[in-house]
């Protein structure tokens, strides 16, 4: 319910949400780990992941008519750039984020 309320707020400003990674199974999160084994990107599966238990997501915005926006980084990118705290960016992508 909350991200549909989040949904039709960003609708009025002309952006809308979209659903990257949600529930990621146990299995799935092996597969990431093995393949990128750094706890800064990908959570063990030993330890477990929000995905696996159904408590986070990962969202972008898109225009309306569903074209991504820049948020200064690739969805998955397994860098700096891609944290939230990043800051070495241009200010739009910082309102955005």
């Amino acid at each position: 319910n909350k991200l549909l309320q989040v949904n039709q707020r960003l609708i009025k400003k002309g952006y809308k949400l979209k659903l990257l990674d949600c529930y990621r199974p146990l299995s799935v999160q092996r597969l990431l780990w093995n393949a990128n084994p750094d706890s800064r990107y990908v959570m063990s599966p030993v330890k477990g992941s929000g995905h696996s238990r159904g408590t986070a997501i990962d969202v972008t915005l898109v225009t309306l008519d569903g074209k991504e926006l820049d948020m200064g980084s690739s969805y998955d990118e397994f860098s700096e750039r891609a944290y939230y705290s990043y800051s070495l960016l241009p200010a739009k992508v910082k309102g955005l984020r």
